[in-house]
């Protein structure tokens, strides 16, 4: 007894816990529990919705609810969508058919054999009249003309329709006493422009060896006028008496246009082309004069 108590004693106070421990019975662990399927309670509400059968929330997207089970298709149940998707298939197939049968009807069948062919397409020549035919109009190429030739004479018609154009409204402005220096400078602005143009389209009609005389007097017509509107727009606006002297050396100078104009007409009608109908531009009305006496001569530069 006393040598059992003696060993007893001896034992450490560690090896004695641990021998206890493997005597005690082991405990298990609690079985852990099946996670839940989160619910959508955190989303926003325009990223949720209601499962249609069970009313759960769902996250808009899921293909399935996870409380009943229900299969979902944009919010819908699967089956309501999929009756949805045919009904639109057989009714487009339908209106697509009807529209299809309605085009074939509309063309209509051709004439019959005992029907006569009215078109004015048709292949048959027409029935003799008294009508006049005019013969197809003379191109440029068919009379040995340059073709660009002929296109800068119909250019320049259209130049000389505007500065006639410009002409009238010049004359205008001179027979009025309340016309203002401004008024006529702008006048003489859009003159020296248009002249400028006419100084580089007139050697082009020289190739055209019946128009080679005109192309000459068109130049030299040009090239006055753009000369005769840089001199009068130098004087400055508060001189009005230069102006006005400038605006009839220049009215004078454009009564030499009607004559070139029923040249040009004339050559391209011996030629046997298309008559120059240039559109008449109408002239622009005269804008009231805000300029005061002091303006610098900066402002009737070209």
């Amino acid at each position: 007894m006393d040598m059992l108590v003696r060993m007893t004693t001896t034992l450490h106070p560690m090896t004695i816990n641990g021998a206890l421990r493997k005597l005690r019975r082991p405990t298990r662990s609690p079985k852990a529990a099946k996670p839940l399927e989160p619910l959508a309670v955190g989303e926003v509400q325009q990223r949720t919705f209601n499962c249609p059968t069970c009313a759960r929330p769902l996250a808009i997207g899921a293909p399935i609810c996870l409380g009943c089970g229900t299969r979902l298709l944009f919010g819908v149940k699967a089956r309501i969508a999929g009756g949805f998707v045919l009904a639109g298939l057989i009714v487009g197939a339908l209106l697509g058919g009807g529209l299809a049968y309605l085009g074939s009807q509309g063309s209509g069948p051709g004439p019959g054999p005992g029907v006569a062919d009215l078109s004015p397409t048709a292949s048959h020549p027409p029935a003799a009249s008294g009508a006049v035919v005019s013969p197809p109009p003379v191109k440029p190429a068919d009379v040995g003309i340059p073709s660009g030739a002929v296109s800068a004479m119909r250019q320049a018609a259209i130049l000389d329709a505007r500065l006639a154009a410009e002409t009238a409204q010049l004359r205008g402005l001179l027979h009025r006493k309340s016309t203002q220096p401004i008024d006529i400078a702008r006048v003489l602005r859009s003159l020296n422009t248009d002249a400028t143009f006419g100084v580089d389209l007139a050697p082009a009609i020289a190739p055209w060896s019946a128009a080679a005389a005109y192309s000459n007097d068109l130049g030299a017509f040009y090239r006055a006028v753009r000369d005769s509107s840089v001199a009068g727009l130098r004087p400055t606006l508060s001189d009005a008496a230069a102006y006005r002297a400038a605006g009839f050396r220049m009215s004078t100078l454009l009564a030499k246009l009607p004559p070139l104009r029923a040249t040009a007409a004339g050559i391209v009608a011996a030629a046997g082309l298309a008559p120059l109908v240039p559109p008449t531009p109408a002239p622009s009305a005269v804008p009231a004069s805000a300029v005061p006496a002091s303006a610098t001569p900066a402002s009737a530069a070209p």
